[in-house]
């Protein structure tokens, strides 16, 4: 069974139910993590200055997740997804990773 949609209000039951999401490079990825699901995002490069491959490069020095700025490598991404545990990571070390990055201002990759 598989599901797309453009937007919807209220996601959490259908991530509780999957078992892969492919999503973009924001706050969907930061619940997937806290409830462990397996994901792939996909940023989206043309955005407000591809903030959202600043946000994942970032976000994968903390935790291991497949990511990538273009959607012909959804296939391999998914690959890699499936034959890995769902992401882990404390919260709290995401909490205070992503407070010194909003306080720097800086999103390129160290």
């Amino acid at each position: 069974w598989s599901e797309y949609f453009s937007f919807k209000s209220d996601i959490e039951d259908l991530l509780l139910q999957s078992e892969l999401v492919i999503c973009h490079g924001g706050a969907t990825v930061l619940q997937l993590l806290k409830i462990q699901k397996r994901f792939v995002a996909v940023a989206n490069t043309s955005l407000a200055g591809d903030h959202q491959s600043k946000f994942l490069a970032r976000l994968s020095e903390h935790v291991s997740f497949p990511w990538g700025r273009n959607v012909q490598d959804l296939d391999a991404l998914i690959d890699v997804a499936m034959t890995q545990d769902a992401p882990a990571i404390e919260m709290p070390h995401l909490a205070d990773a992503l407070v010194d990055l909003l306080k720097a201002g800086n999103w390129s990759s160290t």
